[in-house]
């Protein structure tokens, strides 16, 4: 790989670095410089680590997630409704 090469290599991986980064950051409210040590120090992250440093909101096993994704989309069906009859109570 030329030295050309290498850098538009590295200028393309620190732009999704920084995208990720900034989503994470915002979506999971977690500081910038905390994002950086977790990448940086923590060696592996496992699941109750990543629950621990609010990188996760829930864990379940593999056969348990047709249930969560079904539970999730009743929530905003409720939601949906209950903000409709919000609506029409004000009205």
């Amino acid at each position: 790989m030329s030295e050309g090469d290498r850098e538009q290599l590295q200028r393309i991986i620190d732009v999704i670095y920084e995208t990720l980064k900034k989503d994470i950051c915002e979506g999971r409210n977690i500081r910038e410089e905390e994002f950086d040590r977790i990448v940086n120090e923590e060696l592996i992250i496992i699941a109750n680590d990543a629950k621990k440093l609010n990188l996760v909101d829930t864990l379940l096993r593999w056969d348990k997630m047709d249930i969560f994704v079904k539970d999730i989309e009743m929530a905003k069906k409720i939601a949906k409704i209950d903000r409709r009859q919000e609506k029409f109570l004000k009205k």
